[in-house]
């Protein structure tokens, strides 16, 4: 697993595969290629180079 950090540098979650996950270890997402998408399938926007970058700024 990857982690994912906040702007602070903390883990707010974690990369397993395809699926983006909360610090429970719940689904909050999917990765496919460069693009992360929620639960219900909305665009939410990139991941690259280990960073998110949203759709909304």
């Amino acid at each position: 697993m990857t982690p994912v950090f906040d702007r602070r540098g903390r883990v707010c979650g974690w990369i397993a595969s395809d699926r983006v996950l909360d610090l429970r270890g719940q689904t909050i997402g999917w990765v496919h290629g460069t693009h992360f998408f929620s639960r219900r399938g909305h665009t939410l926007g990139h991941f690259s180079d280990g960073f998110f970058r949203v759709e909304h700024g």
